[in-house]
Order: structure tokens, then C-alpha cells, then sequence
């Protein structure tokens, strides 16, 4: 009974950590060009 308590609370950490994790990794939070003349960062002309 005395490690049970222990070994939930690692074990619920583990699980709590990955969700995090994933959570992280998501798109939502990469950068989109806002403006067509970004693109001239990448060599391509917007104005055509």
C-alpha cells in the first residue's frame, strides 16, 4: 500500500507530460506569410 501512492503519482505525471507534449507540437502556432510580399524571402516576385 505504501508504494502504490508513488507509483500513481509517477505514472499520472507521465501521462500528463506526453499530453503536453502533443499539445505543443500542433500547427496552430507555426507562422504563415501574412502578406504576399513575404515571399520575396523564398526569391519568387508577388507582383506578377
Amino acid at each position: 500500500m505504501n508504494l502504490v501512492l508513488p507509483v500513481l503519482a509517477i505514472i499520472l505525471t507521465g501521462y500528463l507530460l506526453r499530453r503536453t507534449k502533443k499539445r505543443s507540437t500542433s500547427s496552430r502556432y507555426d507562422r504563415h506569410n501574412k502578406s504576399a510580399w513575404n515571399t520575396l524571402n523564398e526569391g519568387e516576385d508577388p507582383s506578377l
